[in-house]
C-alpha cells in the first residue's frame, strides 16, 4: 500500500471514531470548488444536467448508466439476463430488477451501488464538504492535498484527496475500506472532461477495475425509468451523440 494510501487509510478511520482533523478554518467547499474548476462541471450544475455512461468492470460484464442528479439507473447488458438498478440519496435505498422481477437490495448494497455512481458520473461535487486533514506535498506532488469529507444523506462516509494547486482528484475512500485510484482523464469536449478509469480495492485486496469507454452529456431522460420496474434492458440512445474512447 502506497504512502498516500496508508495515510488515507488512517484519516478515515479517525474519522469515523471521531477524532477528525477539521479546523475553524476549514476550506473543504474551496477545495471541491477547485476540483469542480478543474473537471469543468458537475453533474446538475448550469452545462450537465444527465449524463449517460457506457463501460466495463473487470473485463467481466458492460454497463450502461443513466444519471441525473441523486438519481442513477444502471444497467449490466453484458450478463446473460440483463440487469438494473438503481438508488436515491434522499431515500437511502435501491432495487434490482432481474429475469422480470424485481426487488429490493439490501442496504449497504444500495449505499455501495450509490457511492459508485457518484464517481463514475462526477456527481459529489455539489454535496457540503470538510476539510478533515491536510497531506504535506512530495515528490510528484510538491503542493501536498487536502482530505475533504462529503456529507451525503443517508450513505458512509466518503473521503477525497484533492491537489490543492491544481484541483486534480488523486485518490477516494469510501467508509474507511473500499479505496478508488482514479486514471484515464480524458477530455469530452472543449470544456468538460471525465475519469474514464476507476480501480476499486477492497480489505482483502481484490481489485476490479471500471471503466468509461462512452460518454452522452445531456440526454433526454424518461423519467419512468427511474421508478420501481422489472425492465431489465437500457431505453434506446436519444440523438446526442456519444463521444468515445
Amino acid at each position: 500500500m502506497s504512502r498516500l494510501w496508508v495515510l488515507l487509510f488512517l484519516i478515515a478511520l479517525c474519522f469515523a471514531v471521531g477524532y477528525g482533523t477539521a479546523r475553524a478554518d476549514e476550506s473543504g467547499e474551496h477545495l471541491l470548488a477547485k476540483y469542480r474548476s478543474f473537471m469543468g462541471w458537475n453533474l446538475g450544475d448550469a452545462t450537465v444536467n444527465a449524463i449517460r455512461i457506457s463501460g466495463r468492470i473487470a473485463d467481466q460484464s458492460t454497463f450502461d448508466e443513466i444519471c441525473k442528479p441523486s438519481r442513477f439507473a444502471q444497467y449490466n447488458v453484458g450478463l446473460q439476463s440483463g440487469r438494473s438498478f438503481l438508488v436515491e440519496s434522499d431515500e437511502g435505498s435501491g432495487w434490482i430488477s432481474h429475469q422480470g422481477k424485481a426487488k429490493d437490495l439490501p442496504p449497504s448494497v444500495a449505499q455501495d451501488v450509490f457511492t459508485q455512481s457518484l464517481l463514475l458520473c462526477n456527481a459529489f461535487g455539489s454535496y457540503p464538504a470538510t476539510l478533515v486533514s491536510n497531506i504535506a506535498g512530495s515528490g510528484k506532488w510538491p503542493m501536498g492535498f487536502g482530505v475533504v469529507a462529503l456529507s451525503i444523506p443517508r450513505e458512509p462516509t466518503v473521503l477525497l484527496a484533492i491537489n490543492k494547486q491544481t484541483g486534480e482528484l488523486t485518490s477516494v475512500v469510501v467508509d474507511g475500506t473500499a479505496s478508488y485510484d482514479v486514471a484515464g482523464l480524458r477530455n469530452i469536449d472543449a470544456t468538460h472532461r471525465i475519469y474514464t478509469r476507476w480501480k476499486r480495492k477492497l480489505p482483502d485486496d481484490t481489485t476490479a477495475d471500471m471503466v468509461i469507454t462512452a460518454v452522452q452529456l445531456n440526454v433526454q431522460v424518461d423519467e419512468t425509468i427511474f421508478a420501481r420496474s422489472t425492465q431489465d434492458t437500457p431505453p434506446p440512445r436519444d440523438a446526442v451523440p456519444p463521444v468515445t474512447f
